[in-house]
């Protein structure tokens, strides 16, 4: 068993998984408070990220996708590499994001919240290397 002390940089207050994704023989967890870690039957790893994260999620090939606050859409490789660009202008608040891939095409769709109420959502499919708005 692992206990969140055992984890690099975890807290005395304990580890609390935000998402949880599974590809390519690892599970991918962000914890509430950001950090996104890898586990393995090699161990348990912190993995650097560019910046916060919106959403995660597996690609068909089985590498890891995150969508990162006002940065735009990576794939980590043997290190993070930008797919798309922020679709959205600079957001402040807080989100809920959602990421997937299908056929080559990816989707994204975001809802901002401010002090807890919905101002806003949005769809985005990808056309070549862009992310164009469905909905909004």
């Amino acid at each position: 068993d692992v206990c969140s002390s055992d984890l690099p940089g975890s807290q005395s207050e304990g580890l609390y998984t935000k998402r949880v994704v599974v590809g390519n023989g690892s599970a991918y967890a962000q914890t509430n408070d950001g950090r996104l870690f890898s586990f393995s039957g090699a161990g348990v790893t912190k993995l650097d990220t560019p910046g916060k994260i919106d959403a995660l999620a597996i690609s068909p090939n089985g590498s890891l996708m995150a969508a990162f606050h006002n940065l735009g859409i990576y794939e980590l490789n043997t290190s993070w590499v930008k797919r798309f660009d922020s679709p959205y202008g600079e957001i402040t608040d807080e989100v809920d994001a959602h990421l997937a891939e299908m056929n080559g095409r990816v989707a994204f769709t975001i809802t901002w919240y401010e002090k807890g109420q919905r101002i806003g959502s949005a769809l985005y499919i990808s056309e070549g290397d862009k992310l164009v708005p469905i909905s909004r």
